[in-house]
């Protein structure tokens, strides 16, 4: 080692950390590979933030990292599979060839980095899928990182939803959510809610968004504890009716439309103190 490399190592640690603030996300990944003293100091001290939101999308052969930082400044890396054992990562223009290596691997390698680097709350979270094969390896192979904090989970549900959803959520901190999304891969779907419902997460969450291409099967009393519902859900009987009146207080407002051509009903809850100024609620 060199004298100027030993002279860099003995930086004090409020300096590093100074230094930190500067650099933007790919370049704290690329300081980050320089030697084990930066590796660790970037993963193990409590530097601020660097991310706010984190979308994953997956494509046939390809996964795609788009990211903002707290800066709002945009980042898109792209995994995909080069020639027959190959993995190419493409980066504002820039393209890096792996011989030897599978995209999905070298994709779950930076984002357990990038979850390590997150020291604080993300706000947004988003999993949407173009492509169901390498949804499977993702969530066989998700980084044994600590909980993830996120404020808002968005992810495109498929025919296996309710596990999926189930083990995504294992992942997250369940005291930091605050809504749940969920949209529909693969065309329409039902969405058998009543297992996650159990699970804190559900518990903790304040708003709950699911697509009208999906209909929804839970207890309506489920939804009681939510600030902010919109949900389609299949066939509501009559007792259901009449719970949704008794969970109706005067702080409340709730509106459902039946449509009889599928047998659904739209169902909507929002606590007055929750609805924007201007907004009409029928």
């Amino acid at each position: 080692m060199t004298d100027s490399q030993l002279e860099l190592i003995n930086i004090p640690d409020v300096v590093m950390n100074e230094i930190l603030e500067y650099l933007d996300f790919p370049e704290i990944l690329k300081l980050r590979k320089v030697c084990h003293y930066f590796k660790d100091f970037i993963d193990e001290v409590k530097s601020k933030s660097i991310l706010k939101d984190i979308n994953i999308i997956f494509y046939p052969k390809e996964i795609r990292f788009d990211l903002f930082s707290v800066q709002n400044e945009r980042y898109v890396i792209l995994y995909e599979k080069f020639q027959a054992n190959g993995c190419r990562v493409s980066q504002n223009g820039r393209e890096k060839i792996l011989e030897n290596s599978d995209f999905r691997e070298i994709f779950i390698r930076d984002l357990e980095i990038l979850l390590k680097l997150q020291k604080s709350i993300f706000r947004v979270f988003r999993l949407i899928r173009r492509d169901q094969n390498d949804f499977d390896y993702f969530l066989e192979n998700f980084p044994k990182t600590p909980e993830l904090k996120i404020q808002e989970f968005y992810m495109d549900a498929g025919d296996d939803a309710q596990n999926e959803i189930s083990k995504i959520l294992g992942f997250l901190n369940s005291k930091f959510l605050i809504s749940l999304s969920f949209h529909p891969y693969g065309g329409r779907k039902v969405l058998n809610l009543s297992e996650i419902s159990k699970m804190d997460h559900w518990k903790n969450a304040e708003q709950l968004y699911v697509n009208r291409n999906i209909f929804v099967i839970l207890d309506v009393l489920k939804l009681e504890h939510f600030s902010l519902v919109e949900v389609k859900m299949d066939r509501l009987r009559g007792k259901e009716l009449l719970e949704l009146r008794e969970m109706k207080s005067s702080e409340d407002v709730l509106r459902i439309t039946h449509n009889s051509e599928v047998y659904s009903v739209n169902f909507k809850r929002i606590r007055k103190e929750n609805v924007p100024e201007g907004f009409s609620i029928y």
